[in-house]
């Protein structure tokens, strides 16, 4: 076969050969291998008997020893600076240009170290059985979707001739209700695959939950036969690495007994573990030798050497049918949302010779990683030249035996998986300064420096907040490529209610978190009284009379034309005359009030501009969930009711939902261009959305609406209304005057239940938003600007309530 390798890299103008003991110390990063049962064709232990039931935790004294050992040795990596540490143990890693060498090479579809390290598994390992003409698998907790990628290249370079079935699940980067910091937020692979993922019945992708569960059952059944399950679910536990196992436990368990439910006879089951020292890590070991014939834990070349991470591989599997009482196991445990109850059975059920064999498997792979770890300690922070040279010439070599004892070579473009889809450019050139969707929150300093702040009090931790640089409020207009033919009523997604809105789409986690931060726990810095209509408009049309933002995208439009004056129309269903707003400015002649029974176009001269607000003078982060079905409800009336030229001025909260962002959407195709302007006070989250000269609503858009509220209706009769419970008293006060809200606005649409079990999600399927670059490019900035001014205006007023100075004068 005939590799393509990288030219070595010359350090002094020499280079450094590969002696005899560096290399076997290279090649034995591919025996990282223990297994359990030597032979394979004798079942050495017996199923124990699967009910829930109270049990005493229990330890194996070696395995405590052994994890008191390795968090001594972890103790020392507590005062190093995290990024610091991460750049030097990645300088020592020798597996660390394998991926660089396998992109210039082979250049494969998604190519990450999740992509290396199962192709490690796949070649290392007989998980196929290439004379079945079918091969079905399924992938738990995957994404990005690296396995799934590495298998298909896989599959193509062995020639594997049959019909290959596969889908995901993953905890659903598209759901709001998504902690940022506890999933995969990369969707490059999962936006072009998506019929081929399971959400779940919620939409949220949780695989811990029994409803979710029952969905993925019945889909592998509707598929056939289940050949191979992976599970590479984890937590992120950066913050406490001494309790990684414990805190990863029960999603390891569920993954453990979800594959268990869906697998076929003879199946395979690849399952991401760490340490194994607890005794319901060691209760899942016992329970996979027993149900399968060959069980093995394997680490990667590929993966870090410093990291607990391994691999458990199970062949052979015996069968659900072998299982006696599985399925009633299985609903008990994730019925138990709680999560008190743990897969434990008593200590005396599982046989020493297991127990042998577990602690000799912990003691090889827990001492493969302290030897590591101190490796890396005696070489920081300072590597030298010779090493540094020594370390370039086996990092090559590794590389250059992955591809060979793998032999990787090219597929064709066609042969991948997403080859056929439109690459996308998320964020424009014009936004680069916007932090994407994909940007996951980056731990710093040091473990001992996040720990003291994590316990820091408000008064303290509000000084850590980023302080953004503001810009002068101007309407940033969206652009956009349509994709209006795509649209689909039927393929808005329906799924569990956002209760707290941290994460989007359409803006970064870090911003979204820091707003929800502020809002929970900063005082209520608005002034006494929202801006009032009048003088919202007047900053609008302040706004139109200059330039197009200089952040949009695309050329920026000519300054607007000198206009006749406006008629404004205020919409309101409960419109209180206020003797404060009074009519000021000379661009509007005449100010018009109208209920949403009421709406027409008036019949006068000049420029009509309506206005209504969706939003309370609440104060909450979940604003623009509980006002969403407002905007909704308005829309589809206002759109039916204006002129050709008409405009309209909607006063909302953010717009970082599918659902707000689905309407936007809508919108922007009826009128000559739409834009948003930040409200003047940075204290709210109030935007305020500019819609220019009404040019008529297309039949799509009309017929999309019409699906939606009917796609509302049906839910509402659906659902079973029941008592909603809030986790503060602010936000029970916001439903009470959603209620208020929804209540006068009866006509202007169906209201939803306070708690319905399954809620719309999406006014426009999600990709046809997401296939519309230059649209989210525009609404990732806007969300972006939004938050940025909210951040700091809010920060900067509650730093002034506890200034750094008088904190420090009282630990004196």
């Amino acid at each position: 076969m005939n590799i393509s390798h990288r030219k070595r890299k010359v350090s002094g103008g020499s280079t450094l050969q590969a002696d005899p003991a560096s290399k076997k110390r290279v090649e034995r990063l591919f025996h990282k291998r223990f297994s359990y049962s030597p032979n394979p064709n004798q079942r050495r232990y017996k199923t124990p008997s699967l009910s829930i039931r109270e049990c005493e935790a229990w330890h194996i004294k070696e395995t405590q020893q052994m994890k008191l050992a390795l968090n001594a040795v972890k103790d020392k990596l507590s005062d190093k600076d995290i990024s610091q540490w991460h750049q030097h143990t990645g300088q020592m890693n020798l597996a660390g240009t394998v991926i660089s060498e396998i992109r210039e090479s082979c250049k494969p579809e998604l190519c990450t170290q999740a992509w290396c390290k199962f192709y490690e598994i796949v070649s290392t390992f007989q998980l196929t059985d290439f004379d079945n003409p079918e091969f079905n698998s399924v992938h738990l907790c995957e994404a990005p979707g690296a396995f799934i990628t590495s298998l298909n290249h896989y599959l193509i370079s062995q020639d594997y001739n049959g019909t290959w079935t596969w889908f995901g699940n993953t905890l659903n980067p598209y759901y709001e209700g998504n902690n940022v910091s506890q999933m995969i937020a990369d969707d490059r692979f999962i936006l072009h695959t998506l019929p081929y993922w399971d959400f779940g019945v919620d939409n949220t992708g949780n695989l811990m939950d029994w409803d979710n569960i029952q969905q993925l059952m019945a889909t592998c059944r509707e598929i056939g036969p289940i050949h191979l399950v992976t599970c590479d679910g984890s937590i992120d536990c950066q913050d406490t690495p001494g309790d990684q196992e414990t805190v990863v436990s029960r999603l390891h368990c569920c993954e453990a007994l979800a594959a268990l439910s869906i697998l076929s006879h003879k199946g395979s089951l690849v399952l991401k573990k760490f340490t194994m020292f607890e005794c319901e890590t060691i209760c899942l070991m016992y329970l996979l030798n027993c149900v399968f014939d060959q069980v093995e834990v394997f680490k990667p070349a590929t993966s870090k050497s410093g990291n607990s991470e391994v691999y458990v591989i199970c062949t052979g599997f015996h069968g659900c049918s072998a299982i006696a009482g599985l399925n009633d196991y299985v609903k008990d445990y994730f019925q138990n949302h709680d999560g008190t109850v743990q897969m434990l059975f008593n200590r005396d059920v599982i046989p020493e010779a297991f127990i042998s064999e577990h602690v000799a498997c912990c003691e090889m792979f827990t001492s493969l990683q302290r030897e590591t770890i101190n490796n890396n300690l005696d070489h920081y922070p300072t590597v030298s030249d010779q090493y540094v040279l020594w370390l370039e010439t086996m990092r090559d070599y590794c590389a250059e035996v992955y591809v060979t004892k793998f032999d990787l070579k090219p597929i064709a473009v066609n042969c991948r998986i997403g080859h056929r889809k439109k690459r996308m450019n998320y964020i424009a050139q014009s936004f680069k300064k916007d932090e994407t969707p994909f940007d996951q929150k980056r731990h710093s300093g040091t473990f001992i420096e996040r720990h003291k702040s994590n316990a820091l009090p408000w008064q303290q931790r509000v000084h850590q907040l980023d302080r953004y640089a503001m810009k002068s409020p101007k309407i940033i207009w969206c652009q956009f490529e349509s994709y209006l033919e795509e649209m689909d009523g039927g393929n808005c997604l329906c799924g569990k209610p956002v209760a707290h809105l941290i994460n989007s789409r359409f803006c970064c986690g870090k911003l979204v978190q820091q707003m929800q931060e502020l809002m929970q726990n900063a005082k209520d810095h608005r002034t006494s009284s929202p801006t009032l209509p009048l003088s919202t408009i007047t900053h609008v049309l302040d706004g139109l009379t200059h330039a197009c933002d200089e952040g949009s995208i695309g050329e920026s439009s000519d300054v607007t034309k000198e206009r006749l004056p406006y008629t404004v129309v205020l919409l309101s269903d409960n419109f209180q005359p206020s003797h404060t707003d009074t009519l000021t400015d000379p661009r509007i002649s005449k100010v018009m009030h109208m209920s949403a029974a009421s709406i027409k176009s008036p019949d006068v001269e000049g420029n009509i501009v309506f206005y209504v607000d969706v939003t309370t003078d609440s104060y909450c982060g979940e604003m623009e969930i509980l006002f969403q079905n407002a905007l909704l409800s308005w829309t589809q009336i206002v759109l039916k009711k204006l002129r050709m030229t008409d405009s309209l001025i909607i006063r909302m909260s953010s717009c970082l939902t599918r659902f707000s962002a689905g309407i936007i959407y809508m919108i922007g195709h009826c009128f000559s261009r739409i834009g948003f302007l930040q409200d003047t006070d940075g204290t709210r989250l109030h935007n305020l959305l500019v819609c220019e000269e009404y040019t008529g609503s297309p039949v799509l858009v009309l017929q999309q609406l019409e699906l939606v509220e009917k796609k509302i209706q049906d839910l509402g009769k659906e659902n079973i209304p029941h008592n909603y419970t809030f986790d503060s008293e602010h936000e029970l006060n916001v439903q009470s005057e959603m209620d208020t809200f929804h209540s006068a606005s009866h006509n202007a649409g169906q209201k939803i239940s306070s708690n319905p079990e399954k809620t719309l999600l999406e006014t426009v399927p999600l990709t046809v938003l997401l296939n519309d670059a230059m649209f989210v490019a525009s609404l990732c900035h806007i969300n972006a600007t939004l938050l940025r001014t909210f951040v700091r205006t809010v920060g900067d007023l509650e730093r002034e309530c506890y200034p750094k100075e008088s904190q420090l004068d009282s630990l004196k």
